[in-house]
């Protein structure tokens, strides 16, 4: 049996750990440029050693639920690894060392989606384990199911040797719950809330006739009609009908009179007391600021209105509690339960891309300007062999390239001069990330490779 770090680290024993491999009879697949090693059956992947290896059942992996909250309205990681909590005990049976207990890391383990959640947009990375809710996701909770096994395999870079754990094994954790809870709380945005109701004032001077009964009039006979019936609920079966039906009247009189005492106004701004009947004024869409904005609350609804409720516990601002707005006038109250815009997420590039050579003639130049059916030089463009990839979907990728020359030049014995210059220059290769996330590292949204490339063919 290998230890764990028989091979680690040292060029030599590397190529042992190869040779190890290939005896051991691997299957393998092969790419333009890497090659898909899968272990035999039975056995797993080990990267610390970087060889395929039996374990025993005494070393296994142990996991634990995850769960995250997050706003909505934005893409956001809710999880930022759902294998921090998870570990894996290794027994010495395995490693001729102590048993021990490590941190199971996203660079040994693979990942696998074994429930997706009953949403779309709530996706586990398994190159990162990371957890994220995508910007369509509603407010609400849920689940899936993921699991952590051993490697089952590797991909190997044909150019650099290097290894990269890849499939799974047989040799894995039971599923594990993971729980996402997308809040009503919207990023980039603040709340704000005001309850009002008109001021009762009291005549002065002698009485105006009313065409009309108001609201307080229409409260007053529903008052009084209330009473009667309530009297009367004791005298006979008729007399409690009409008590019930009085009530009911005085109930109707009361909510349909002069208009409803509470009318819940969504407002864009500007911001405004409307309702003549009173109501309450909400937004929960206020644009985020730091600190949290002071809003500008202006009374068009005709009569005195008094301040009953603020979201505010605060009351910043003059839109305190029983104050008093004349029609016409304004106050001011601060925005509140601000939830600031969604942190920007991390792109990685996974490969870089190359560029070869296609069979599209750009331009032709004679070889001899003085002769020129001794041949002509033939430039080609550039393409890309593989584009660029990334740990992350949605990422634009778009391509061009510049040449080092474009006009011929020719020497005193009219050969040409500049040839290279003319059938060389450099692929640019720029990609953009979606909206809210950058390529690291760097931080930037835009990523950019200049790859040089010489493509012509030989004079004829």
């Amino acid at each position: 049996m290998i230890n764990f770090k028989s091979c680690f680290g040292r060029a030599r024993q590397r190529m042992m750990c190869g040779l190890l491999l290939v005896l051991g009879g691997l299957t393998q697949a092969q790419a333009q440029d890497s090659s898909l090693l899968v272990c035999p059956a039975g056995q797993i992947y080990m990267s610390t050693i970087e060889a395929c290896q039996i374990v025993s059942d005494a070393t296994y992996l142990s996991t634990s639920p995850d769960s995250g909250s997050t706003p909505s309205g934005a893409d956001t990681i809710a999880i930022a690894n759902v294998l921090a909590n998870d570990t894996v005990f290794w027994s010495t049976d395995d490693t001729f060392e102590p048993d021990r207990v490590e941190p199971a890391s996203i660079h040994y383990f693979q990942l696998a989606v074994v429930t997706p959640a009953s949403h779309p947009g709530v996706t586990l990375n398994t190159s990162t384990g990371a957890v994220k809710a995508a910007a369509s996701v509603p407010p609400g909770t849920y689940s899936m199911e993921y699991q952590v096994c051993f490697p089952g395999g590797f991909r190997m870079n044909n150019s650099t040797g290097e290894m990269t754990a890849e499939t799974l094994s047989e040799k894995c954790a039971p599923p594990t719950a993971i729980s996402i809870t997308v809040t009503d709380q919207v990023v980039n945005t603040c709340d704000t809330s005001l309850g009002y109701t008109p001021v009762v004032t009291v005549p002065v001077g002698p009485a105006t006739p009313v065409p009309s009964l108001g609201i307080f009039a229409v409260a007053g006979l529903a008052a009084f009609i209330a009473v009667l019936a309530w009297r009367s609920r004791h005298d006979g079966y008729k007399a409690r009908m009409l008590a019930i039906t009085g009530m009911a009247a005085a109930v109707s009189l009361l909510s349909l009179g002069g208009g409803s005492w509470i009318e819940s106004v969504r407002a864009a701004g500007p911001y405004e007391l409307v309702n003549p009947a009173g109501g309450t004024l909400a937004d929960s869409s206020v644009p985020y600021a730091d600190p949290a904005p002071l809003l500008t609350v202006t009374n068009t609804s005709g009569v005195r209105m008094r301040i009953t409720a603020n979201g505010n516990s605060a009351e910043t601002g003059s839109c305190a509690v029983n104050s008093e707005i004349a029609p016409g006038a304004s106050c001011t109250t601060q925005a509140y339960s601000c939830t600031p815009p969604a942190p920007l997420l991390p792109i990685s590039v996974t490969a870089a891309p190359t560029n070869t050579c296609t069979t599209d003639i750009i331009a032709s130049y004679p070889y001899n300007s003085s002769e020129p059916l001794d041949g002509l030089l033939y430039a080609y463009a550039p393409r890309l062999v593989n584009g660029p990839t990334f740990n992350e979907t949605g990422v634009t990728t778009v391509i061009s390239y510049v040449r080092n020359a474009t006009e011929a030049t020719y020497d005193g014995s009219h050969i040409l001069s500049n040839r290279e210059a003319l059938t060389s220059g450099f692929t640019i290769v720029t990609s953009t990330a979606p909206d809210g996330y950058v390529f690291v590292p760097g931080n930037t949204k835009t990523m950019t490779w200049t790859l040089p490339y010489s493509c012509w063919n030989e004079p004829a």
